[in-house]
């Protein structure tokens, strides 16, 4: 019974509590009092005996407190990761987002100079509107350009190049191919117009799909469907994981390529599922609402 206390005073009481070594006293007086009341001689090895013993148990006790102290930091580590993987993700639609509006502000500022200049001499009220309209719009556009540098930070301030969209997966695939995904593109329906937001996180996510299988699986087979149906866009990249021979890092539900999806699928209210395939490999599908 001893014993059993002195290992739950340890595993439970805060080691920097003064409790704790009250508690290990009085545990251990405790068993030299049975120890020393007992019908027979104390000899040095019956006090050896009960030393050791408490020993063993306030040291089991200790263990487990330990345990679950590094379990705890371990957890509240692997959620900072998780929410700092969040943030940058969100960070760098943002980044991509506020481009795509920028330049499509900048397109009706433009487009409403040129019908101003075409108006009549007596369209005076039509002339102020529109001057309205390119004065707001330029304010926009100078607002967006600040978020824009707030955002940016590192190479990424220097980067001008247009954002891509589905019109650039044959790029995409020629690419990973010479990194040594085996990739087979298959588009299915009729392709409509899509906005630019939602074509760049299809883009995305498909990269962020070849990308994971590349690191997890290698130079594999990947099929990627991308079919076009009515008021929505389906995605679906799958592979058929590690070739023989060859060792990848585990695949976790938690990896910032997983992350990045969820983010991107969840702006435009759709829905995403990544899991292994029974037979072996990765699936990742996603439907995206046009």
């Amino acid at each position: 019974m001893e014993l059993l206390l002195l290992f739950t005073l340890m595993a439970e009481v805060p080691l920097r509590d003064r409790r704790t070594l009250a508690g290990l006293a009085l545990a251990l007086g405790f068993i030299g009092l049975i120890v020393f009341t007992d019908t027979g001689p104390v000899g040095p090895g019956d006090i050896a005996i009960a030393l050791v013993m408490a020993t063993v148990a306030g040291g089991a006790g200790l263990a487990v407190q330990r345990y679950r102290v590094v379990a705890a930091q371990a957890q509240e580590r692997g959620a900072l990761l998780a929410r700092e993987a969040v943030n940058e993700e969100r960070n760098r639609i943002a980044r991509e987002l506020h481009d795509i509006v920028a330049h499509s502000v900048s397109v009706m500022v433009m487009q409403s100079g040129a019908v101003r200049r075409r108006l009549e001499e007596e369209q005076a009220r039509e002339r102020e509107a529109l001057t309205v309209v390119e004065e707001a719009g330029r304010a926009a556009v100078h607002e967006l350009r600040r978020m824009l540098g707030v955002l940016r930070s590192g190479p990424e301030a220097a980067a001008k190049a247009p954002q891509p969209g589905l019109a650039r997966l044959e790029e995409l695939v020629e690419q990973v191919r010479v990194a040594g995904l085996d990739v087979k593109l298959d588009v299915r329906g009729e392709p409509v117009p899509l906005s630019a937001g939602l074509e760049l996180s299809a883009y995305r996510i498909i990269q962020e799909a070849l990308t994971n299988a590349l690191k997890h699986a290698g130079p594999t087979r990947v099929t990627v469907t991308v079919t076009h149906r009515h008021r929505e866009l389906s995605l679906e990249i799958a592979d058929e994981g590690p070739t023989p021979g060859h060792a990848t890092p585990e695949r976790h539900g938690l990896g910032h390529g997983l992350i990045g999806m969820r983010e991107r699928v969840a702006l435009f209210d759709g829905r995403l599922d990544a899991r292994p395939r029974p037979g072996g490999g990765f699936i990742v599908r996603a439907t995206l609402p046009a």
